[in-house]
């Protein structure tokens, strides 16, 4: 009998260690962090259902090499599981790009458009894949501004979205600066809602969205 409780008892405690430990690990990643990132982001724009129905457009689709710079806070919910909430900040505009107006099917005139002022807020729940490494999940809302141009008139409308994506962050080691900071890489998909626009006395529908692969650095507090 004593030897059951024995081993009862040190079974308890292994766990608890264990427990502990992974708990301990998570927390590495718990807290407030700044981080930048850049890599490359295919963004698409689609105008549709003028009200002069003879009026239709090709889709423009600008590119960029962006600059991000975000805040994020996380919490350790288990020995495993954390929770954020992250906003991020495009610094620059992307490439311009152009494409054709057509009346009744027939070329009207060029048009030139490009995004910038682009905001974005996630929800980013996270997973310990390693004492390292967190695997994280984001779904979010962003907004960008749309910029056009012709040679007749120029302006500028803002379109919204939902996006989503998938990344992982790795924290790196040093006797001096410790868990401070960490490296990670992420992919990210924009779906965007349709928005009434308008151009003169002619309204349209715009929806603009795009994808994104990032890799970037950050620091912890």
């Amino acid at each position: 009998m004593k030897s059951a409780n024995l081993v009862a008892v040190a079974c308890a405690a292994i766990t608890l260690a264990t427990a502990t430990n992974g708990f301990a690990q998570v927390k590495n990643f718990e807290g407030a962090s700044v981080y930048a990132s850049t890599g490359y982001e295919a963004w698409s724009g689609d105008l549709s259902n003028s009200s002069y129905s003879p009026l239709t457009w090709d889709s423009f689709k600008p590119s960029a090499v962006p600059l991000n710079i975000g805040l994020d806070y996380t919490w350790a919910l288990s020995d495993k599981n954390t929770l954020g909430v992250a906003v991020e900040t495009n610094l620059l505009k992307s490439s311009t790009t152009s494409g054709n107006v057509y009346l009744s099917g027939a070329y009207w005139y060029t048009s030139s458009a490009y995004v910038d002022s682009q905001y974005e807020g996630s929800l980013v729940p996270g997973f310990l894949i390693s004492k390292d490494t967190l695997l994280y999940g984001k779904l979010g809302y962003y907004s960008v501004r749309v910029n056009n141009s012709s040679s007749s008139s120029s302006g500028s409308s803002t379109s919204n979205g939902y996006s989503y994506g998938i990344g992982a962050k790795t924290l790196f080691h040093t006797p001096s600066i410790g868990n401070n900071f960490y490296v990670f890489g992420e992919l990210k998909s924009r779906v965007g809602n349709t928005s009434n626009q308008s151009g003169g006395t002619i309204t349209y529908d715009v929806k603009v969205g795009g994808t994104s692969a990032l890799v970037g650095v950050g620091m912890c507090f």
